[in-house]
């Protein structure tokens, strides 16, 4: 008999699930970061997922596998299955996320940080290129659901906030605040169980978005955890964060890069809804929104 199959959908994959295996495979679609739309181009992919995942996923990301589909050749990504009522989110849920493993948390996080080479580059110029970048791509994608008087409500304190802290931006990037992060950071990413902590999926398809102040790669996380209601844990986790050392910045940057970070989801989950069997995210586009327009 066959083992059971469940599957996961995003916006750019398939995740299939089987026993002890998952198999992610990349839709051949192209979107406005990304052009997934060829075999060569998804190959491309699955390789640099593979090569980014290594470090902070060890022993989880296991190769590249061809596979048959109805449009031809294809690959997967093979991966160790974990159980994902051991991600942080699934910990949540179930009040398993104990202040000490949040602290934990916040620890590793920072060390990570620190282990990352520092790049000369960023600063406020660069900070405001990515904020604009993903307002055009926002405006495009906003349908009828955001009116453009809301979507300027929602951006511009954004990019006044970054030229306002613009003399701090760039201290911070010249003393080495910008490295090459996850880009994604998710408390569904986060695993936490006998093998110890591994965070996965990280961004691979753009470095520019994996590039930045490691103090807006943090706010990806607070970002989440605030939207999944669990404001107290970001805190813990930020609070521990920076009693390892970490410097994330102050509280007004930690706000407009969460702001930030919550605009960037606000765009996937409307390319999500647009696709066939996504209306539950019109859901997340509105429980995104007031989160942005309230942090910014």
């Amino acid at each position: 008999m066959l083992p059971a199959v469940d599957v996961r959908e995003t916006l750019r994959s398939w995740v299939y699930l089987s026993g002890d295996r998952a198999y992610k495979l990349r839709k051949p679609l192209r979107f406005p970061l990304v052009d997934q739309s060829t075999a060569r181009a998804r190959r491309a992919l699955a390789m640099q997922e593979l090569r980014l995942n290594q470090d902070l996923a060890p022993a989880t990301y296991l190769g590249i596998r061809s596979v048959t589909t109805p449009g031809g050749e294809d690959v997967a990504v093979e991966m160790r299955r974990f159980d994902e009522a051991n991600t942080l989110a699934g910990r949540l849920q179930t009040g398993r996320a104990h202040p000490s493993l949040l602290a934990e948390l916040g620890r590793h996080l920072a060390q990570h940080h620190a282990s990352l080479p520092s790049l000369a580059e960023g600063g406020a110029a660069a900070t405001l290129a990515h904020m604009r970048r993903n307002a055009a791509i926002l405006a495009d994608a906003r349908g009828s659901l955001l009116s453009a008087s809301r979507l300027g409500q929602l951006l511009r304190p954004l990019e006044l906030a970054a030229l306002r802290h613009a003399d701090a931006l760039d201290a911070r990037a010249a003393g080495g605040a910008w490295r090459e992060g996850h880009g994604a950071l998710r408390a569904a990413h986060i695993v936490v169980d006998e093998r110890g902590t591994r965070i996965v999926d990280r961004l691979e398809f753009d470095r520019d978005l994996r590039v930045g102040d490691v103090g807006c790669d943090l706010a990806s996380l607070l970002m989440d955890l605030d939207a999944l209601g669990h404001q107290g844990a970001a805190d813990t986790i930020l609070a521990a964060y920076r009693e390892a050392g970490g410097d994330p910045g102050s509280d007004e940057l930690l706000a407009m890069w969460s702001a930030q970070r919550a605009t960037e989801s606000i765009t996937v989950a409307l390319l999500r809804a647009a696709q066939p069997g996504g209306e539950r995210a019109l859901d997340n586009v509105r429980a995104l929104v007031v989160i942005a327009e309230r942090l910014a």
